[in-house]
This record gives C-alpha cells, structure tokens and sequence, in this order.
C-alpha cells in the first residue's frame, strides 16, 4: 500500500521518516484516524495548491511592516521623478515646436520677421524673402542674378541716413496689436499675383493661391541712440503661397506707412 505524508498529501516511500516535500516527520497515525488514503492527482494538486496559499498568506502577514516603509521612500522619491517626467515633457514639446517651425514655417508673422531682421543686418535678400515665395525668388535669382551684395550696401547706407534723425544704432521691430484669420472667400481676393508666380516658376498657376491668411494692424517702431518713433500700419495682409508666408503683392507696398521710415 502506498505511503503518503499525512499533513501534506504527498506520496512517499514505504520505509520513509520524514516527508521530502514538506519536511514533517512521519509517525503512526493517532489512534482511530486512519492514515491518509491515494486520491489521485486532484488530491495532490489541492494539497499543494493549499500549501502555496497559506505560503502566501504567511507572508502578506508580515508584508505591511516592510511595505510601509518602502512606500514612503517611494513617495518621497515621486517628487523628483515627476519633476524630471515634467521637464522631459516640456523638452519634447520644445524640439515639437521647433521641428513644426523648420518644417512648416514660422507662421503668419514672418514675413514680418524676416523684414524686420533683413533692415536690422542690412540683408537684402531676407528683405526679399518677405514678399515672395523661397520657389519664386530661386526663379528670380536664376533669372535677374541679383547682386545682393551691392543691394546689401544701398540698405545700409538707408539705415545711415535714418542715423542723422535717430542716432546710430538704427533698428526696426514691430508688435502685431490685431491680427484676423481671413475666410477661405476672402483669400480669392488674393489671386493676384498667382500667375505672374506660375510664369515665373513655369509651374501651375493653382500652386499660388494662397492657402491661408491675416489681416493685421501692426505697430512698427524704429530706434536710435538719440531718438525712436512708431508707426501705426493697418490692414497688412500676409499669405501663404506655396508653403511660405509672405506679404501680399509684391515689394513691399502692402505695408503702406512703411515708406515714411524708409
């Protein structure tokens, strides 16, 4: 007849003194209880399936004590770990930013940054810049050959003759005060200068419809060393024509009250 251990249920040898799975020493059974009898592998998989919960159990007892404290430190540690979870975060939108500004341009207001720093360093080509698509001016260049180097020295020497009245030091900047998101209808209205762009590029004149566009009321101030003054621009309308932002029209006479600085 098989042996089995009577606190764990398992099979063991007929001469055997302990049990090897659980260790219990092995004794007669007491006096009127039978010993335990072969139940087949269900008997033996509940007896150690109870083992291993009481296994359990014996341990989460004491768990708390230890757990508490482990907890705390933890606690204690989100703090810093949020932190930096935060600053990783705002990294990311920051290279996001930056990444959308490379790809898709600066938004509606450069043209007004382009023209901005092109007066500032005396760089006619960034001037440029501001009134016609970079597709366009390529197709300029390639056809007029522009010395932008001798076009760089007649802005400076307007930027010289603003010094007599403002001082040196001559720069421009510029606050945008109101700026209106133009319908779809109204940027028909701006149609104007697609053909003359396809001609140019030899490309379709639906590549230079403007896809997007503001009217904007812009505050412009120019400052010397001796003096500064401001102007007040209204209802410039910046497009953009073939993924970049530019003035409507060409040159710069959508900016009308500009010409009274320059």
């Amino acid at each position: 007849m098989a042996k089995f251990c009577d606190k764990c249920g398992a099979q063991l040898d007929d001469n055997a003194t302990f049990c090897t799975s659980c260790g219990a020493s092995l004794g007669a059974a007491p006096q009127g209880q039978p010993a335990p009898q072969a139940q087949g592998f269900g008997a033996q998989a509940s007896a150690a399936a109870n083992n291993f919960t009481q296994g359990v159990q014996n341990f989460t007892a004491d768990l708390p004590r230890d757990f508490n404290g482990f907890k705390e430190g933890v606690q204690k540690k989100d703090k810093k770990v949020i932190g930096v979870l935060i600053g990783a975060v705002v990294v990311v939108v920051l290279i996001i930013v930056l990444l959308v500004n490379l790809i898709g341009g600066g938004g509606y207001k450069e043209p007004l940054d382009k023209l901005v720093k092109g007066f500032n360093k005396s760089d006619a080509k960034m001037v440029m810049e501001a009134t016609m698509p970079s597709s366009v001016l390529k197709a300029y260049e390639d056809e007029e050959e522009p010395d932008w180097d001798e076009l760089d020295e007649e802005l400076e020497e307007s930027k010289e003759d603003l010094e007599d009245e403002y001082g040196e030091g001559v720069t421009l900047s510029y606050k945008v005060t109101k700026a209106t998101k133009l319908s779809d209808k109204k940027l028909k209205k701006y149609r104007s200068m697609a053909e003359y762009y396809s001609e140019a590029t030899d490309g379709k004149k639906s590549d230079f419809y403007p896809t997007a566009g503001y009217k904007l009321d812009v505050t412009l101030t120019i400052e010397g060393d001796d003096d500064d003054d401001e102007q007040e621009l209204e209802d410039i309308i910046v497009v953009k024509i073939d993924g970049d932002w530019v003035f409507s029209g060409s040159g710069l006479g959508s900016l009308g009250g500009l010409s009274s600085f320059l």
